[in-house]
């Protein structure tokens, strides 16, 4: 199931042009090896919507202190216009409420359908300590200003453009890190 998250979170990616250095090519060995604990509500979740038997839907998420991370959400994109991963959702958030879960945070880079369940936000704080001119470049510049301006000139042109431009994307992502 965690492979299949994987796979159905990057078609997402591929078809609406987005790009995520967090879905490395490893990412299914990292998930797969979480553990988590059902009676002490504690660790890796995963909440899986099925219709007729077939996976439709995946989220990988963390639970701790009564709070809940939705870290991976996922879904069948021939399924997509069912909003599967609004299902999915919904249903884990029954369920965390049954558990007694007090928050369920949809975590970083606020998106509309964020923005629709949630019922408050809180302003993310970071900071970064260089160690070395490879860092403080990364730190001064990359961070705070050239990330966000190619960002938002990426996110600026039309769906279809990004698109065409998603197999270059792991390259260029590979050669910004390093």
């Amino acid at each position: 199931l965690v492979h299949r998250a994987i796979d159905m979170k990057r078609e997402w990616l591929k078809k609406t042009g987005r790009l995520s250095v967090g879905m490395m090519a490893d990412s299914e060995n990292f998930f797969s090896q979480l553990s988590g604990n059902e009676q002490r509500l504690c660790g890796a979740v995963m909440s899986v919507l099925r219709a007729g038997g077939q996976v439709v839907a995946i989220e990988i998420g963390f639970l701790q202190n009564k709070h809940y991370y939705g870290h991976i959400g996922s879904f069948d994109w021939d399924f997509a216009a069912f909003s599967p991963g609004k299902v999915q959702i919904e249903m884990t958030i029954r369920w965390l409420i049954d558990q007694g879960v007090a928050r369920y945070d949809f975590l970083a880079n606020a998106t509309d359908y964020k923005r629709s369940w949630s019922n408050l936000s809180e302003p993310l704080k970071s900071f970064a300590v260089p160690f070395g001119f490879k860092g403080r470049i990364y730190a001064e510049a990359w961070l705070p200003s050239l990330k966000p301006a190619l960002k938002r000139a990426y996110y600026a042109m039309p769906a279809a453009i990004r698109r065409l431009m998603s197999g270059a994307q792991g390259l260029a992502a590979a050669l910004i890190v390093f």
